[in-house]
């Protein structure tokens, strides 16, 4: 029996046949050239039937980026495919760079009026949108995060416009944005009215109903704080406020229901709200782990990093938003992890809140840091907005 064992051990192994690591090499160089090959006469034409859906121009579009600052809509749609960069996300990350996005539209059959939306746009200085023809510009429309909502044609959160697209003529729609130093994402649509105002409804209702729990949650804690008076949930309740006042600002609802004839204001609250978050949040670790006695000397570094969000909070109203946006980077991450590792040193010492802690807290790093890494424009979740909400 050992004998044949041995001889099973010891037999050679079957030989690969001589061509199959150039087959793998050829394959794999041919997966990464698909793209480009599929693309090579440019992206497919956006064709517009009779659906009044939305129609992402992202799959069909390219993007530039323009340092010179200088080039002009009808350049752009003359550039050469060459000259563009082709994503499946349109991520741009933290830039006050100028960027143009072009696709090529044809409307089937009859002219067709549309909203070209800009969901999710970021932090922008300006953005101007082209309609362009044979060479000549035919339609131009802008807006400024600055401009009151009572001045713009389409009165939402997110940059919108009413456009005409003409009857059975292919035209190029280019939009030239730039940056705030903040995370920027260029993904249009273009949708039927209706189901625009449709979609807007729906979306607000869902923004709606998420506000009203995380304030019944942010009460509740208040209420438990005014009745013990541990700090842990005085903190937990500022958490939420900020987290929905941070939300409030990015979608634009804090602008179009506070301060309406100043939407610029946006930027300063999101950062604020952002860096008073953050302070909430080490604070409330602090508290609830009880880190002054079980870790006196972490605590006092996480002290000392719960001043610095404050300070920046106060500085946010004078400070760049560039600086804003590293700033907060830079203190959101190493406030993350170190929460994270007070509650694990606990943890060890069998603290049994830390337990807890853990177990919801491991889910929200996670979700932040997926957050962060897509607004940096390092990583494209999913084309499906819902999906990259839920992470």
């Amino acid at each position: 029996g050992s004998s044949s064992l041995t001889r099973a051990r010891c037999s050679p192994c079957p030989q690969r046949p001589p061509g199959l690591r150039w087959l793998c090499v050829a394959t794999l160089a041919l997966g990464c050239a698909s793209p480009s090959l599929a693309f090579a006469d440019g992206p497919p034409v956006a064709r517009l039937g009779d659906g009044a859906g939305a129609l992402r121009l992202l799959p069909h579009g390219e993007i530039l980026q323009d340092p010179s600052q200088k080039l002009t809509p009808e350049q752009v749609v003359q550039l050469p495919g060459e000259a563009f960069t082709r994503s499946r996300g349109g991520e741009l990350g933290l830039s006050n760079e100028v960027f143009w996005f072009r696709a090529r539209v044809s409307s089937e059959g009859q002219a067709r009026g549309r909203i070209l939306a800009f969901a999710g746009l970021g932090a922008f200085r300006n953005l101007r949108v082209f309609m362009v023809e044979g060479g000549e510009t035919i339609g131009r429309w802008e807006v400024d995060p600055e401009q009151p909502f009572a001045r713009r044609e389409m009165q939402t959160p997110e940059a919108a416009f009413r456009v005409e697209l003409p009857a059975d003529r292919e035209v190029t729609l280019v939009a030239r944005v730039q940056g705030y130093g903040g995370g920027l994402v260029i993904d249009p649509s273009l949708w039927g009215y209706q189901a625009y105002l449709e979609g807007l409804q729906r979306s607000q209702a869902v923004i709606l109903g998420y506000y009203a729990m995380v304030g019944i949650l942010a009460l509740y804690h208040l209420v438990i704080f005014f009745a013990v008076r541990d700090r842990s949930y005085l903190y937990y309740a500022a958490f939420f406020l900020m987290t929905v006042l941070m939300d409030a600002a990015h979608t634009g609802v804090a602008a179009q229901t506070f301060y309406a004839s100043s939407p610029g204001l946006s930027f300063t609250t999101w950062f604020v709200s952002a860096f008073l978050m953050c302070w909430a949040m080490v604070q409330f670790a602090r508290s609830a782990l009880d880190g002054a006695q079980q870790a006196p000397s972490f605590d006092r570094g996480l002290a000392g990093l719960a001043w610095i969000m404050a300070g920046l909070a106060l500085l946010s109203p004078v400070l760049p938003v560039k600086a804003l946006t590293a700033g907060f980077m830079i203190v959101s991450g190493p406030g993350m992890l170190a929460c994270l590792a007070l509650a694990v040193i606990c943890a060890r010492r069998g603290h049994v809140p830390a337990r807890l802690y853990l177990w919801s807290y491991v889910p929200q790093v996670a979700g932040v840091a997926v957050a962060l890494l897509v607004g940096l424009g390092l990583l494209h979740v999913s084309d499906d907005h819902v999906v990259a909400n839920l992470l």
